[in-house]
């Protein structure tokens, strides 16, 4: 898991980034280790949306092996379809409820969703069926809008200025942006 995922992210990190993606891969380490299959169908391990020890552990420095110091607390963001497709691709769950679940809970906090009613939108069932908890749907939002925060999103800066200073390198910053914050 690390040797793949490791290298692209640690760049990200390095750079300061406060946002990753999850993505549809997944990823078991023998045919006879428990994590390469489930009850619901054919699986190729735990779908990387739904790995805690992955996202939860490495990538935000909560577990064996973390790497990060100090912990990473920024957004991670489910790949187009990523998180529907733990039940639907992987079938690692039983339904949507348990997809969601097994992501929010494994330290996804965004949902690129590609089909109504699936994906994080089946998080309001996975908590009435005790698959997860709103403090983890809090901590997500908290994650979320504390990066769009530090990001400049609510700042009363035109829009503008903010969506070119990330992405372009000198001399093409506007010069009325104080960058230093």
């Amino acid at each position: 898991m690390i040797e793949t995922f490791e290298p692209g992210w640690r760049g990200a990190l390095e750079a300061g980034s406060a946002g990753v993606m999850c993505a549809y891969s997944s990823l078991c380490h023998d045919d006879t280790n428990s994590t390469c299959s489930r009850d619901f169908g054919v699986s190729h391990g735990v779908p990387m949306c739904a790995n805690a020890e992955l996202l939860n552990g490495w990538l935000r420095g909560g577990g064996d092996g973390a790497v990060q110091s100090p912990p990473w607390n920024g957004t991670v963001i489910g790949d187009c379809g990523a998180v529907q497709f733990i039940e639907t691709d992987h079938r690692w769950v039983g339904n949507q409820s348990a997809a969601a679940a097994a992501a929010l809970n494994a330290g996804v906090d965004l949902d690129c969703s590609i089909s109504l009613g699936r994906g994080f939108a089946a998080l309001i069932n996975a908590t009435k069926e005790g698959l997860t908890e709103i403090a983890f749907i809090d901590r997500a939002l908290g994650r979320f809008l504390e990066n769009q925060m530090l990001l400049g999103y609510y700042d009363p800066v035109g829009w503008g200025e903010l969506y070119l200073a990330p992405v372009c390198l000198p001399p093409f910053f506007p010069s009325s942006y104080n960058y230093s914050r």
